[in-house]
């Protein structure tokens, strides 16, 4: 509604549409595209398909890494197939095929999961938390939190994936960082 109310001032003109390119979970902050042409809206659809969108997040986790005797702080990808449960949770699995018969939601009841890829840095590490630059190569539901959660730093405030902690009353996940050819100019953006 706001970024409608925005256009329809800047344009003076009423109904003006914007077309959502990604979503964040309710939960999460950050950066979030729009487009303001159909068009736009789809070469950018088809880029976030193609995985030619640029996303970094900001997480921070419950526990530390061992880096003991590294000089630079641990990284890693972590790899699973995803499929929503009954209840509306996003569950991990190490096969596509391993969804628990009757336990699959939407597309994911033919027993199939979905590929999901995330990459991690640890930028620093505290007593029990750590911050994270996360990078998606796949978009699935919930999946940072999903995959923090599968290494056994679930982020802070996420009681839904098996946080313990939530000091500032909110899931500390940002999205930092979005990148994309932009359709009118050709350039590459980073926002």
């Amino acid at each position: 509604g706001l970024v409608k109310d925005y256009l329809a001032a800047r344009v003076r003109k009423r109904g003006r549409k914007a077309w959502i390119i990604h979503r964040l979970d309710k939960e999460a902050s950050g950066l979030l595209v729009f487009a303001k042409s159909e068009r736009a809206f789809e070469r950018l659809k088809d880029d976030l398909r193609a995985k030619r969108v640029h996303r970094l997040y900001s997480a921070v986790v419950e526990g530390t890494f061992d880096s003991a005797g590294a000089r630079q702080l641990p990284s890693g990808t972590v790899q699973s197939f995803m499929y929503e449960d009954r209840e509306g949770l996003m569950r991990s699995t190490t096969s596509p095929l391993s969804v628990p018969k009757g336990h699959g939601r939407g597309d994911d009841e033919e027993g199939e999961a979905k590929a999901a890829v995330t990459h991690y840095q640890v930028l620093h590490a505290g007593h029990s938390r750590s911050l994270l630059r996360v990078r998606l190569e796949t978009g699935r539901k919930n999946q940072i939190r999903v995959h923090m959660q599968n290494i056994g730093h679930s982020i802070v405030g996420d009681w839904r994936y098996g946080a313990k902690t939530d000091p500032i009353s909110r899931l500390c996940l940002h999205a930092t960082e979005l990148g994309f050819d932009h359709r009118g100019t050709g350039q590459s953006v980073r926002y």
